[in-house]
């Protein structure tokens, strides 16, 4: 019954709601929390949760503001504006949202910075799949109420933020050209069918890659700048001493193949996680500059980053306080 009018609240009336004593923090002491979640992500699944995951969070003496994202950057947008004032801001979506969140929790202050706890609701949810973050809402929750902050370091690239990886070349694109109505559908399978169209569009940038360790000048077909262990469905971590808050991100570069069969080599070794030297570049570094003889496509967190000759990527360490 209660989902029943949290659905009419949702639909009729569009809007925010807040939830506990508004005269004190929270019935356990607790604090605020600013939970946003994205409506249209996964297959709207947290709409038909919603009364269920505040009731925990209020049970816990959190006095709980819910924002459901209205458009295009809104998660952002709303964490810039109003995030200072809460202790904890609460995230629940895809890898957009995810994104957006972010990138909102970076532009406050240090010192005014609250934590951040993640439900993943997505397609893919491979930030929560990198660091153990439980796809079920309720596990989500509980990891929530019942986690300590750890520290999980930021990433900046040309200016933009982002958590987990930024990437370009060989099918990172899929994740960001596939529909959302499309994802809803057929889920992971969607992207399994854009990524096949793009297997004829394979490309080989040429680039010079510099960081503090070294220089590398080559043609490759897909680099990867992560922070978790796993990204679209693929091990990513093979520094097996990197952690979420170490102060490096890990680079991945894949050399050219000569031939088809080749690229099947190659993929088989990263599916292993062996990469050979003849086919990879691989190193952990906090500062990286990426130059390209062309414009080069980059997806940051899943969603576009835009189109660049140069790309400037910084580590900023133990930048968020995230609840797990």
């Amino acid at each position: 019954m209660i989902d029943f009018f949290a659905g009419i609240c949702y639909n009729v009336l569009n809007c925010e709601i807040i939830y506990g004593d508004k005269n004190k923090k929270g019935g356990g002491n607790m604090g605020k929390m600013l939970f946003i979640f994205n409506p249209k992500s996964g297959k709207s699944k947290m709409k038909n949760r919603l009364f269920d995951v505040i009731d925990s969070f209020v049970k816990e003496g959190w006095d709980v503001r819910v924002h459901p994202t209205q458009k295009a950057n809104d998660a952002y947008e709303q964490i810039k504006r109003e995030g200072k004032k809460y202790e904890l801001v609460v995230s629940s979506g895809g890898d957009g949202t995810l994104k957006e969140s972010i990138g909102g929790l970076m532009t406050i202050s240090e010192e005014f910075r609250p934590k951040f706890g993640y439900i993943p609701t997505g397609t893919t949810n491979d930030f929560a799949c990198g660091i153990n973050i439980p796809k079920s809402i309720s596990r989500a929750v509980k990891k929530i109420v019942g986690g300590n902050p750890t520290a999980l370091d930021v990433g900046k690239f040309n200016g933009k933020y982002f958590v987990y990886v930024a990437a370009f070349g060989a099918f990172t694109e899929v994740s960001y050209e596939t529909p959302q109505s499309i994802k809803n559908v057929f889920g992971k399978a969607a992207y399994v069918l854009n990524g096949i169209k793009s297997l004829a569009n394979i490309k080989a940038y040429n680039m010079t890659v510099k960081w503090e360790g070294g220089e590398e000048q080559g043609e490759y077909i897909l680099g990867l700048i992560t922070n978790v262990n796993h990204v679209a469905g693929m091990t990513t971590r093979y520094n097996r001493d990197s952690e979420i808050n170490d102060g490096l991100f890990e680079v991945v570069l894949v050399k050219k193949p000569k031939t088809i069969a080749h690229l099947s080599i190659i993929g088989a070794e990263m599916l292993s996680a062996k990469l050979n030297p003849e086919n990879f570049v691989h190193f952990s570094a906090k500062n990286i500059l990426i130059e390209c003889d062309d414009r080069v496509k980059w997806t940051l967190d899943g969603e576009f980053g835009g189109e660049f000759d140069k790309g400037n990527i910084e580590v900023i360490k133990g930048a968020i306080n995230i609840v797990i």
